[in-house]
């Protein structure tokens, strides 16, 4: 798909909307059960060391137990992120569906588990020779069996598995009457012309006034910065103000830089999830237990250096 540049299909992740005039199309889709097998052993060999670890569920008596149980507690945390990940593609290997939603001007392809699940977005401009495969020798397509292709800008997007020809022909006929037109055998001239010039087509004008706007708004980004740049040098006088009238010893500062070091930790979440949604889950989970189990031994050497007695 990165040989389609800017003119690749969109991406989403989420829940699927209600149908509203669109064909939904639940397609067949192969399971295989070795490697359905092969990843439920190795969750439960990761799982395992979830129920072997001590968690110092005994008595806490100095600083290095307490830090030791924090340091577990973390790094179960940033563990499980990996087992609930496999926990999540084991359930998708065993009930994910194939769901082929199809628009007047758009055909989006989502493999989904319990309707929530990933899906792509080919606008119907770009969109060329909606066949049916019966042909399954080319590498990458023997596990489909038969199965529905078209043509996104010359690159195959294949759909579906172990279709039967009169199956195909129903849905051949049932995409090609949604869509505002049927799909060609091949891109138009001035399509391709467009393509090949990497030109803006119509549905891509919102696309480019989002860019322009932020671009536009490039003055008050600077306004910005400007300020953040201040208040960290605000931020910054505060161990100073410690040291020259409140006697501040080394130990208190550093512990100060400490509680920064977890502020921080706090904004990088909070950025994940801006950037990347509610994908961003995992990515908080294992970066909570893995900088958490940092934070913990960070915190015992601090201890250890400036405030033991």
């Amino acid at each position: 798909m990165k040989k389609s540049g800017a003119y690749r299909p969109g991406f989403k992740f989420g829940f699927r909307s209600p149908p509203a005039s669109n064909t939904v199309l639940v397609l067949p889709f192969n399971k295989s059960w070795p490697a359905i097998v092969f990843v439920t052993a190795l969750l439960a060999l990761f799982s395992m060391p979830l129920f072997l670890m001590d968690f110092g569920s005994g008595e806490i008596d100095d600083l290095f137990d307490l830090t030791a149980s924090l340091f577990s507690i973390f790094w179960v945390v940033g563990w499980s992120a990996g087992i609930g990940v496999m926990a999540l593609t084991l359930m998708a290997m065993i009930f994910a569906q194939k769901v082929l939603i199809v628009e007047p001007a758009t055909i989006r392809l989502r493999i989904e588990l319990f309707n929530l699940g990933i899906e792509s977005s080919s606008p119907l401009e770009y969109i060329s020779d909606l066949r049916y495969v019966e042909n399954t020798s080319q590498k990458g397509t023997t596990w489909r069996g038969k199965h529905l292709a078209f043509d996104y800008l010359h690159i195959p997007i294949r759909f579906g598995s172990n279709i039967t020809q009169y199956r195909a022909r129903g849905l051949l006929l049932r995409i090609q009457q949604t869509l505002q037109h049927p799909v060609p055998p091949e891109l138009s001239a001035e399509i391709q012309k467009k393509i090949e010039n990497q030109e803006p087509f119509e549905q891509h004008n919102a696309t480019l006034t989002s860019v322009a706007h932020k671009s536009g708004t490039a003055l008050d980004a600077s306004t910005n910065s400007k300020t953040s740049l201040y208040l960290l040098l605000a931020a910054n006088l505060i161990p100073v103000d410690g040291v020259m009238l409140a006697g501040w010893e080394i130990g208190d500062i550093i512990l100060l830089f400490w509680l920064e070091s977890a502020i921080i930790a706090l904004f990088n979440i909070l950025k994940m999830f801006r950037i990347a949604g509610s994908v961003a889950v995992f990515y908080s989970i294992f970066f909570i237990g893995h900088f958490g189990a940092f934070m913990a031994v960070h915190l015992m050497f601090i201890f250890a250096l400036f405030y033991r007695k």
